[in-house]
């Protein structure tokens, strides 16, 4: 048996654990528990409720568990459960990485930017792609997720600094969930940090930098989202995205699942106070009976898809990638 066989069949248990509460199984549901049990074995977090699923997943997974104590690991579960995270995070860095054939149209992040300029407009991403940098990047659009862009054209790695986001003159893209191109890492003269590099290759390369592959800068599990948005870069962004939903009276959001509830506490608060122009929701009319039971009725108003809704959230019957600026524009801001 090797780790690669431990891990998928680790997975498979705890696959089995979510069905037995739920119709469907995730990938950010296998990452939850798996940092749970991480974070419980280690003796970060000391939660009641994951003794009892502890302790089946133990009886149930004693193979793997005797393959990581014969590495020498001095709590294997723990080990187990961690490699399971890493599995997952990579898994879905190497994904996303592939080069893809049909690119999303993202003309209207860019014909916005250009009617109304980089200091007006700001993107609160959860995406982990790099799909919007480069269709700004096609724009000729100067934009700074929190690293010196520049900098990285002469460099292997850049760190991450909130200062970069002051520059106004540039479209602050915030990737509160992280990105596929960042890793933990440190050089000879600064401690471990957010890193991003633009070539992987050659940043393991650099005698000046140690990257830690198992601690992802991908920011993902259904239940634990929250537990980070506190701590390092993210809570970094999660400040600055805090900020930056205070500053501004609209929000468009698009290819949101609303399942993010540390997330959609913000949104809450934001629309405590932003009644009008208000959110706009591009969604397609087809598929919009699905948020019936995935929005949050404690906060959505009851009219958000009449089409005449005079409440803070209202709703564009298109995705984003088949909505432009002309459509959208008339309805945030009309000209009667």
């Amino acid at each position: 048996m090797n780790e690669k066989t431990c891990v998928q069949e680790f997975l498979k248990l705890l696959k089995a654990e979510v069905l037995r509460s739920k119709d469907s199984c995730t990938y950010e549901d296998l990452y939850s528990i798996s940092l749970r049990l991480t974070n419980h074995e280690s003796g970060y977090e000391s939660a009641p409720e994951i003794v009892r699923l502890r302790d089946y997943i133990y009886r149930d997974s004693f193979a793997f568990y005797q393959f990581y104590q014969a590495s020498g690991h001095a709590s294997p579960l723990a080990a187990i459960s961690s490699s399971a995270c890493y599995f997952i995070t990579e898994t879905v860095r190497l994904m996303l990485c592939e080069p893809k054939e049909d690119m999303v149209n993202l003309s209207l992040i860019t014909d916005a930017i250009d009617h109304l300029g980089p200091d007006n407009l700001d993107v609160i991403t959860l995406n982990h792609d790099l799909l919007l940098e480069q269709a700004l990047d096609k724009s000729g659009i100067t934009w700074t997720d929190g690293f010196e862009n520049e900098k990285l054209k002469q460099e292997n790695m850049v760190q991450f600094s909130s200062d970069n986001f002051r520059d106004e003159n540039r479209v602050r893209i915030l990737k509160i969930h992280g990105s596929v191109n960042w890793y933990y890492a440190r050089s000879n003269e600064t401690a471990w940090k957010c890193w991003k590099t633009a070539n992987l290759a050659q940043a393991e390369l650099d005698p000046q930098i140690s990257i830690d592959f198992e601690t992802g800068q991908i920011l993902t599990g259904s239940t634990t989202k929250g537990l980070s948005y506190t701590k390092g870069t993210f809570g970094a962004l999660h400040l600055e995205a805090c900020r930056l939903l205070r500053e501004s009276p609209i929000i468009v959001c698009s290819g949101y699942g609303w399942k993010d509830l540390p997330f959609n506490e913000m949104i809450r608060d934001w629309s405590k106070y932003h009644q009008e122009p208000g959110m706009w929701l591009l969604h397609d009319k087809h598929s919009i009976d699905e948020f019936d039971g995935n929005r949050k009725p404690f906060f959505w108003p009851d009219d958000w898809k009449s089409g005449e809704s005079n409440s803070w959230l209202k709703w564009h019957p298109d995705f984003l990638g088949n909505t432009r600026w002309k459509d959208l524009a008339p309805k945030i801001w009309p000209t009667d």
